[in-house]
């Protein structure tokens, strides 16, 4: 018993720095310097986390404990595998390039496993305060105040918003109201999309929902505390089949949410006239050698380039050393002329001389008031640290 106590301590540790290790992963951005030693570090966590479930499973007693060890150990097995195929098809390219492709695999690995380790904590709060009214409220408090923090991390937003309009934001995703302060197109980048979605899902479906079905789904069955909790919360009769209840509500509304994101993409994928209001479609495949003098300023943090390609040239912009963006340089809803040709100024903003139009460099929103096209952005993919190839989405 005392080397379980312990190990749940352990436990404990390792969230903590996974949850450390997501906030400042998503939240903030990183100098060049910087993404190697931090992809690498990402690595080293989810060894250490693959190490210490397999340790748990072997070494605790009760088999739903060690249900939970297993399935983390598989998913992070899974990210590992994931991370060596990336590897061997990128075999002839430079580390740091190989490193910035493996890591959104190991960030969606943490980011589940944490997840996971949440509902867990979920569940044991059930067993402790057994009120269904109270955990009911709670769950929905808890969410909308992590989610205002969340929504104020830097790399959320293009620029910064107050906590008031974030907790506004975070509640009406919560409470699934539609409601909003500020513009989520304009005002959150995609990470801060990202959060409002997950908020909108759990707020809808409902964490205790979430809890019951991984509960059952992972562990094999539930407590009579649980069960109450979830009969009270999916408003069903009595405590027969409640976690399938559960389970079917989690697995139709995913599945719904699916059909309907493939109809969705199947009927504007690769039609160009949404773009063309704002812009008429051009090919665009252009590359770009960082280590000629014209590109200079492209190989720090922060700098930027005029270039060839496009309808009226080429915007390239340096994030972080490894990440750029690119976009036209052709004002959005304008005709090519001697005004439309849009530049960059001392603080990094986009502009268009012909309306004096503002637009964000990090990912093009307008950042005038009654302006609704985006600059129009194009696909960067860095080949070995000095050759970009930009195309079209």
């Amino acid at each position: 018993m005392e080397k379980e106590s312990l190990l749940n301590y352990l436990y404990r540790f390792f969230d903590i720095i996974v949850l450390l290790f997501i906030v400042f992963d998503f939240g903030y951005d990183f100098e060049e310097n910087y993404n190697s030693p931090h992809v690498i570090g990402l690595i080293i966590l989810s060894i250490a986390l693959l190490a210490f479930n397999a340790f748990k499973y072997f070494t605790y007693k009760y088999e739903s404990n060690k249900n939970v060890a297993l399935v983390n150990f598989i998913i992070l097995v899974g990210v590992f595998i994931i991370s060596a195929i990336i590897i061997v098809l990128n075999i002839d390219f430079s580390w740091s390039y190989i490193l910035q492709k493996i890591k959104p695999v190991l960030e969606g690995g943490l980011v589940f496993y944490f997840l996971l380790r949440l509902l867990v904590l979920v569940r044991h709060i059930y067993d402790i305060y057994f009120n269904p009214a109270i955990v009911f409220v709670g769950s929905f408090v808890i969410l909308a105040l992590s989610g205002a923090f969340l929504l104020m991390l830097p790399s959320a937003t293009t620029h910064s918003i107050s906590f008031t309009n974030a907790i506004f934001t975070a509640t009406s995703a919560v409470c699934v109201t539609g409601l909003a302060v500020v513009d989520t197109a304009k005002d959150f980048t995609i990470v801060g999309q990202s959060i409002i979605l997950v908020l909108i899902q759990l707020g809808g479906i409902g964490i205790l929902t979430f809890t019951s079905f991984f509960a059952f789904f992972f562990r094999g069955g539930s407590s009579f505390k649980e069960g109450l909790n979830t009969k009270d919360f999916i408003a069903t009769e009595g405590l027969k089949d409640v976690f399938r209840a559960a389970l079917n509500v989690v697995v139709f509304t995913i599945s719904v949410e699916i059909i309907g994101a493939l109809f969705i993409y199947s009927s504007i994928a690769g039609n160009n006239a949404i773009d063309n209001n704002c812009f008429p479609f051009i090919t665009v495949n252009e590359t770009i050698n960082l280590d000629l003098p014209q590109f200079i300023d492209l190989q720090v943090p922060g700098g930027w380039a005029y270039t060839s390609g496009g309808l009226q040239g080429l915007i390239i912009y340096n994030i972080n050393g490894v990440q750029f963006k690119a976009f036209d340089r052709l004002c959005p809803g304008q005709n090519p002329s001697s005004c439309s040709q849009m530049t960059v100024d001392s603080n990094l903003r986009i502009l268009c001389q012909c309306d004096d139009s503002e637009f964000n460099i990090l990912n093009g929103a307008p950042l005038t008031e009654g302006v609704t096209c985006f600059a129009n952005e194009y696909l960067v993919e860095n080949l070995n640290g000095s050759l970009l190839r930009i195309t079209n989405f």
